[in-house]
């Protein structure tokens, strides 16, 4: 598990307001039937998010008292949707970092070639 923060804003009462969140994130794994050396793989895992602490800015951008518990299940759920989709643009971020890392790699093994 790994722990973020970010910055959203909420429409909360027909007003938006900026919050300072932060949360704990463990990303969904697929699972599989077996590993490698034939023994039993394991089972699939869903997407884990704790919301840790949700504060909102205050007018001189201080932060307010944490709102977690004035929160609807509802504004909970929107908040989890919007933490996943950023996780999900960084993995995917993350991944491209990680293959263009492995071009410039290969690129220097041909150079050792020559």
């Amino acid at each position: 598990m790994s722990s973020g923060a970010m910055d959203l804003t909420l429409e909360i009462d027909g007003e938006e307001q900026e919050y300072y969140c932060e949360y704990d994130f463990s990303p969904s794994s697929p699972g599989s039937m077996y590993k490698r050396n034939g023994d039993p793989g394991d089972p699939p895992e869903a997407e884990e998010i704790d919301i840790t602490m949700l504060k909102p800015y205050l007018p001189d951008h201080a932060l307010g008292p944490d709102a977690l518990s004035s929160l609807t299940e509802e504004d909970l759920e929107s908040i989890e949707q919007t933490i996943s989709e950023y996780e999900a643009e960084c993995q995917e971020a993350d991944d491209e970092y990680d293959d263009d890392e492995e071009d410039w790699d290969e690129g220097d093994e041909d150079e050792e070639d020559e």
